[in-house]
């Protein structure tokens, strides 16, 4: 409940009281008259004995305390803080250069100057001219048509050995890988030695083994021990004719060297 509401219903009761008051007091007087009455009749009467009059009952008053009011507390409205707005600046847009003509200037005419007359030269007597006999191409050595080239000679990164001896195979056959018999494999060393193979088979019954790199042949020829130089290698006949070119296969005596070969003749 507030004061303003507190304040009202006081009001309220103290007008009534106030009524009720107002109300009360004619009786009050007439009570007051009627005890005078009864005063002036004792006088006469045989009473030696006049009663003590009691003192009137004071009237209450009563203040009305009046209610403190609510005291409105003002409150500031925030403002606004202005905010700064940038001033525009103004940006400089450079003017188009003309791009320069350009002028032409004859150039001065010259004067023509006076010129000698050139004399003739002398003629030197004429030589009669030297044949020079024209060279032609060196005259190329016939190659000679082989009944047999070398198909395939074999990669030595994968043919390492530790045996002291070299022991290498030789395929001899026809265009079609079929192997013939009938022929040899020669050797000539650059020390001068020479070697000549067993008869080749009409077979393959020569290998460097069952497993891993393997390669087979017709015939094995053995070239000794390793020693420093080449061997140069081909094919004969029955009757010792070359049928073949020759090729060269270079040896070391140092046994991180050491190799066996595989060469394949086809016709």
């Amino acid at each position: 409940m507030s004061k303003k509401q507190l304040f009202g219903i006081l009001l309220v009761f103290s007008t009534i009281f106030s009524l009720a008051c107002g109300l009360a007091q004619p009786i009050i007087d007439r009570a007051q008259s009627n005890e005078r009455v009864s005063e002036a009749l004792a006088s006469f009467s045989d009473a030696t004995e006049t009663p003590t009059r009691l003192p009137p009952t004071p009237r209450p008053t009563f203040t009305i305390t009046p209610t403190p009011t609510d005291t409105a507390t003002s409150t500031p409205t925030p403002t606004d803080t202005p905010t700064a707005t940038p001033t525009p600046t103004e940006t400089y847009t450079p003017e188009p250069t003309a791009t320069p003509t350009e002028t032409f200037t004859p150039e001065p005419t010259k004067e023509p100057t006076a010129t000698e007359t050139p004399v003739p030269p002398t003629r030197a007597p004429q030589q009669a001219p030297t044949h020079t006999p024209t060279l032609g191409p060196p005259t190329a050595t016939p190659t000679p048509n082989w009944a047999f080239k070398m198909r395939e000679h074999s990669d030595r990164t994968w043919q390492k050995t530790n045996y002291p001896a070299i022991i290498n195979i030789a395929l001899i056959s026809d265009g079609n890988g079929t192997p013939l018999g009938g022929y040899y494999v020669v050797g000539e060393h650059s020390s001068g030695k020479t070697y000549k193979s067993p008869v080749s088979s009409w077979q393959y019954d020569v290998t460097n083994g069952l497993d891993g790199y393997i390669k087979q042949g017709n015939v094995k020829f053995e070239l000794g021990p390793f020693d420093d130089g080449v061997w140069h290698v081909y094919i004969v006949d029955g009757g010792g004719t070359q049928i073949s070119d020759k090729l060269p296969l270079p040896y070391s005596s140092n046994p991180e060297t050491w190799v066996w070969d595989f060469v394949w003749w086809a016709q």
